[in-house]
């Protein structure tokens, strides 16, 4: 049973506007430490577990001996210091209640600004409300309408990063007959092809420039994602210039977006930066997601985003919104890469590890929502995957991935094909045994994903055509191992 039960908001008996009252309520008569997110914005404040997998740059907190803190320094410090001149601030605890008067001058001082709203969470020993790494409860709280959204089998991606891009399943390995390769892409909604390829000095140029014209007549439909990172090819390291040439490439053979890899937030002083040629730290800023972001869009492209922090690619970060978004006429929407989630090489995550993806999962659909952009998952085996696999972590990913509502799903080697050994394997998977999408394909989801306190259990209420709620989508997770069950429950 988790320690902490209810974070309580009520401003009905404060006789100043602005001012907030909270109550947390616990099974222990020892208080908790509180945290308070004022601002939203991911690098002010400090990290949970000092990690960029947090949902909140905390910028308060409130120890069990009702102490107000202040962070000071860089977001993966723990590092706090107590607020001296406290106005009106109000703590006690009694018998597992504890209550705290939040004047809104004292959050003015402390914040430089304040919008009348925070995030709360409280821990309690290991026990998180809401559970750890997500982002803190809203006070004073916005209602949660029953958004609608229909229940589908999310398409197939092809993480396709092998040198010869033609030479995959049991397709003629020269490339003289590209009509076996462009029936296998058949297959799969979005295609990401490897870093150079697009390069006219690249060996396979030639070849890829064929086959993108094939698969372009064959499959319209299908999306084709040319590799770039935000920072390098090999030892190549380059700024905004170098992703916005190499988008022109792609564009100019037929891409019809770019696959924006290492997009994570990094910055010297507060991150460790990958180190150039030269040995100076590359720092990735938000100003510089949005430029690059900026210049592949300004060629009426979408940019296919992977980042291991969700919160980096959307939260604010000193103000500053994220680039990506739901597109329109000249463009389709954004797409945003929940990279191995649920396992790595069949291992499943356990821990912090295996709690920080359930937090991932459950911001995804949020985010995802907020900003009209789309979401693929990939989860890997150890090996090559053939397609009848049966694998438990298979069956799993592909359930998250129905539940967040994404757009596309792989499930691959640990390699996504770069290897001479896994380089034709690209399998072409079905949904698992256990998802039944004739029972699925008139049914929608109500609301977001609702977690339980301890994350091990997400649920996902699913309703008919006439709006009666029938079942739920529900995805445990086995705090020993990490191992992950998923699939639909009808309701009696």
């Amino acid at each position: 049973m988790a320690s902490i039960q209810a974070i309580v908001e009520d401003s009905s008996t404060l006789s100043r506007p602005g001012d907030l009252l909270l109550r947390v309520l616990t099974h222990s008569t020892e208080p908790p430490t509180i945290y308070l997110d004022t601002d939203g914005d991911r690098v002010r404040g400090g990290w949970t577990y000092q990690t960029p997998v947090s949902a909140a740059g905390w910028d308060l907190h409130i120890d069990p001996e009702g102490t107000l803190h202040q962070h000071a320094g860089n977001p993966d410090v723990w590092e706090w210091s107590p607020v001296a001149n406290l106005h009106d601030f109000m703590w006690e605890s009694v018998d597992g209640e504890t209550t705290v008067r939040l004047p809104a001058a004292l959050l003015e001082e402390l914040t430089g600004e304040w919008a009348g709203r925070i995030r709360v969470s409280a821990q309690h020993h290991d026990q998180w409300l809401p559970p750890v790494f997500f982002d803190g409860a809203l006070y004073p709280p916005e209602p949660d309408g029953p958004e609608s959204t229909p229940v589908r089998a999310p398409g197939r991606l092809a993480l396709a990063y092998q040198w010869a891009p033609w030479a995959i399943r049991d397709c003629d390995p020269s490339g003289e007959d590209l009509g076996c390769a462009s029936a296998a892409y058949g297959k799969f909604n979005h295609i990401v092809l490897a870093a150079g390829l697009q390069d006219p000095r690249h060996p396979s140029h030639a070849k890829t420039v064929l086959l993108i014209e094939r698969l372009r007549t064959d499959h319209p439909e299908t999306e084709i994602w040319g590799y770039v990172s935000l920072l390098r090819h090999a030892a190549d390291w380059y700024g905004v210039e170098g992703v916005s040439s190499r988008a022109q490439q792609w564009q100019s053979i037929g891409a019809t977006g770019i696959f924006l890899d290492e997009f994570d937030l990094c910055e010297a002083g507060w991150r460790t930066c990958p180190v150039d040629a030269d040995g100076r730290e590359v720092a990735v800023t938000r100003e510089r997601q949005r430029e690059a972001v900026a210049s592949v869009h300004s060629l009426g492209m979408p940019v296919f985003v992977n980042a291991h922090s969700i919160h980096g690619v959307f939260g604010p970060v000193r103000g500053l919104a994220t680039a990506l978004g739901s597109g329109g006429a000249e463009r389709l929407p954004d797409m945003y890469l929940l990279e191995n989630p649920t396992a790595h090489a069949d291992r499943w995550w356990t821990g912090l590890d295996m709690l920080a993806s359930v937090a991932r999962f459950h911001i995804a659909s949020r985010y995802l929502a907020e900003h009209g952009v789309r979401l693929a998952v990939v989860d890997t085996a150890a090996e090559a995957v053939a397609d009848d696999v049966a694998d438990d972590v298979y069956r799993a990913s592909w359930w998250r991935a129905l539940m967040a509502g994404a757009e596309a799903h792989a499930f691959t080697n640990p390699t996504y094909s770069a290897t001479d050994e896994l380089g034709s394997n690209i399998p072409i998977l079905e949904p698992p045994s256990n998802a039944d999408l004739a029972q699925l394909q008139s049914l929608s989801f109500v609301g977001h994903v609702e977690t339980s306190g301890d994350g091990l259990t997400s649920v996902r209420l699913v309703a008919n055509e006439s709006g009666v709620v029938v079942g739920e989508v529900r995805i445990k997770v086995n705090p020993e191992t990490g191992a992950v069950d998923g699939g639909f429950v009808e309701l009696p």
